[in-house]
C-alpha cells in the first residue's frame, strides 16, 4: 500500500499556495535562445518602448549586456542572476518613457486583495532620481500595444508604493509595495512612470557617468516582482469550503474525484506540482461530482486548489502514483 507522507515542507508549501506569484518569471532567470544566439524572454516582451535586459548569458557582442557591471550601471541581481531596467525620465526628449508589463497567470477577483511588490535600485550612471510617489503600478485587461515608441502612457488609476522607498538609492535594492484591491478581471500589471516630466519631483543626484544620456536621464534596475492574493489563507485549521469537498482516490492513478456540497458553485481549479508549478489537466462535471483525469502526470506529489464564486479557496494535497 502506498502511503503519502506530509513533511513540514509539504505542510508549509499548502499554506502559501493561496498567494500563488501570479506573475511569470518574476526574476527573469527562464530564457529562451533567441536566432541571433542571445538570451530572451518569452514573458515581458509586449514593453513600450525599449526596456533592457540584463542577462550573465550574453554572448559577444552584446556582453555589456551582462551583470553587475553592464552598460547602465553596476548592479547585482536582486534575486537570481538577471534583471531588467527601464527609462523613467530623458530631459534630451519630453515624453521619453519606458514601461514594464506583462500577462499574469490568472485574472484578479473583484473586490480580493492583492500584495504588489518589486524591487527597484536607480542606475548608478545616471544623474537624475524620481521621487518614489513617480513610479507606479497599473492593472489593465489587456496589454499595452507597442505603437507609439516611448510616449508617455497616462494610465489612471496608478498607484505608488505604500510604504517608503529610497528612490536615489544607487547601490542595492529598494523594494515598493502596494496593496491592490481588485476591481475584477484584470489580467496586466504595467510598471513605470505615468506623468509627464513637468509632474515629476526630479532630484540630480550627480555621480554618475559622463554621457549626455546619463546626465540628462533617469533609469531603474527592477527585480522579482509578484502579485499575490493578500486575503485568502489555507493552512492546517479547514475553512468552511473545505469541509464542503471531498477528494478521492488519495494515492490516485489516472483519476481523481471531488464531491461538492455546497451552495457556491466552484468556479476556478488549480493544480500544482511540488515545485509550484502550475500543471494541466482535464476535467468533467456531473451535478456536484468532478472527475480530474491525470495520468499523464509523472508520480509524485500534487496540490489541488479550488475556489469557488464568492472567493472562497481550499487545497487538498493528494499522490499520484504509478
Amino acid at each position: 500500500m502506498i502511503r503519502l507522507f506530509i513533511t513540514p515542507l509539504t505542510l508549509l508549501f499548502c499554506l502559501q499556495i493561496a498567494s500563488q506569484n501570479l506573475v511569470p518569471n518574476p526574476s527573469f532567470e527562464d530564457t529562451i535562445m533567441l536566432s541571433n544566439g542571445q538570451p530572451g524572454l518569452d514573458t515581458w516582451l509586449n514593453t513600450p518602448g525599449s526596456p533592457d535586459y540584463f542577462s550573465p548569458y550574453y554572448q559577444p557582442p552584446f556582453e555589456a549586456h551582462r551583470p553587475p557591471d553592464n552598460l547602465r550601471g553596476y548592479e547585482h541581481a536582486y534575486d537570481g542572476v538577471a534583471y531588467f531596467g527601464f527609462g523613467v525620465v530623458d530631459l534630451r526628449i519630453v515624453r521619453d518613457k519606458e514601461y514594464m508589463q506583462t500577462e499574469l497567470l490568472d485574472t484578479l477577483i473583484a473586490g480580493r486583495k492583492y500584495e504588489v511588490e518589486f524591487y527597484l535600485s536607480l542606475a548608478d550612471s545616471f544623474h537624475l532620481a524620481l521621487a518614489p510617489e513617480d513610479i507606479q503600478v497599473a492593472f489593465r485587461q489587456d496589454l499595452i500595444p507597442d505603437d507609439s515608441g516611448n510616449i508617455v502612457r497616462r494610465l489612471s488609476p496608478a498607484y505608488a508604493s505604500d510604504t517608503a522607498w529610497d528612490a536615489t538609492n544607487k547601490v542595492g535594492w529598494e523594494k515598493f509595495h502596494y496593496t491592490y484591491t481588485a476591481l475584477g478581471n484584470e489580467s496586466v500589471i504595467v510598471i513605470g512612470c505615468f506623468k509627464d516630466n513637468s509632474q515629476n519631483t526630479i532630484t540630480n543626484v550627480g555621480n554618475g557617468g559622463e554621457l549626455n544620456f546619463f546626465r540628462k536621464g533617469s533609469y531603474y534596475f527592477i527585480d522579482k516582482i509578484s502579485v499575490q492574493a493578500k486575503d485568502t489563507t489555507i493552512g492546517l485549521a479547514e475553512n468552511s469550503l473545505k469541509t464542503q469537498i471531498k477528494l478521492y482516490p488519495n494515492p490516485a492513478k489516472e483519476h481523481f474525484y471531488v464531491s461538492y456540497s455546497g451552495s457556491e458553485v466552484l468556479s476556478h481549479f488549480r493544480l500544482y506540482n511540488l515545485s509550484g508549478k502550475l500543471v494541466s489537466f482535464e476535467r468533467r462535471r456531473t451535478n456536484d461530482l468532478h472527475e480530474f483525469s491525470i495520468g499523464h502526470l509523472p508520480t509524485g506529489i500534487y496540490f489541488l486548489e479550488v475556489e469557488n464564486t464568492v472567493g472562497q479557496r481550499a487545497s487538498f494535497s493528494f499522490l499520484k502514483s504509478l
